[in-house]
Formats: C-alpha cells, structure tokens, sequence
C-alpha cells in the first residue's frame, strides 16, 4: 500500500477535511502530521508547503518527503526533462519550474513528486533534470 500505519502523512489545503482524516485513519492507519515530520504529503501543488518537507540527510536521502499533488492541468508540454527512466528527453507541464530546478541541484537529497490531474499521473523524482 502506498500509505499505512508507518508512513506520516500530510495532508495540506482542502485535503485536510474531518471526512479524508477519518478516511485514512480507518483504512490506512497513517500517522497524520505536521510537514516536517511526513513522509507523504498530499494536496493541490499551490497549498503543498514545500519548503518544510523533509528532504532526507547525506547519511540518510531516502528519509524525504513524497508529494502527491493535484493540478488543474497535466500534458506533455512545458520544459525538457531530463534524467533516469527518460530515454532522451520528455516535455511535462510543470506548476513551476524554480522548485524542480533547486530540488534537482540537492540531489541525492529532495523531495520526488506524483503529479496528477484527472486520470493523469506523472513522476517527477528528484533526479530529474529541467534542460
């Protein structure tokens, strides 16, 4: 599962009702915490507070936070990325690109990011490259 009784959770803007609390305590039993402490933050990309989630340490990278943010639209226009599991390059609609440009440069450490809009999803891990 992707969220359980060991995965902090952040729930952020109008993701942070008593319905989707009650919803994942009963189903996931997910922790529900402030941002430093999440492991998995969810939440429209404007409401996420990106600048608190943990980014891992140099001894431990993989301790970051993941997002799984909603936006109003996803396509396969906007910036060139780069990086592992992208044969050359690939175009994404990105919300912005300062944030993924700085996460990139902490690389290993950084935040790696679900994107979705409807029945769209796209991954964008911290590898990733803007060029």
């Amino acid at each position: 599962t992707l969220a359980d009784g060991t995965t902090p959770l952040h729930l952020a803007g109008a993701h942070d009702t008593p319905a989707v609390r009650d919803w994942v305590t009963f189903h996931c039993g997910a922790p529900l915490v402030g941002p430093a402490e999440a492991v998995l933050a969810l939440g429209r990309w404007e409401a996420l507070p990106l600048a608190e989630l943990p980014i891992g340490t140099p001894e431990y990278p993989d301790r970051s936070a993941t997002v799984i943010a909603e936006l109003s639209q996803l396509s396969d226009e906007g910036p060139a990325l780069r990086g592992p599991g992208i044969e050359t390059t690939a175009r994404l609609s990105l919300p912005e690109t300062a944030f993924f440009e700085a996460n990139h440069r902490l690389f290993p450490l950084g935040i790696d990011s679900f994107l979705t809009c409807g029945d769209r999803l796209a991954a964008v891990p911290r590898s990733t490259e803007i060029c």
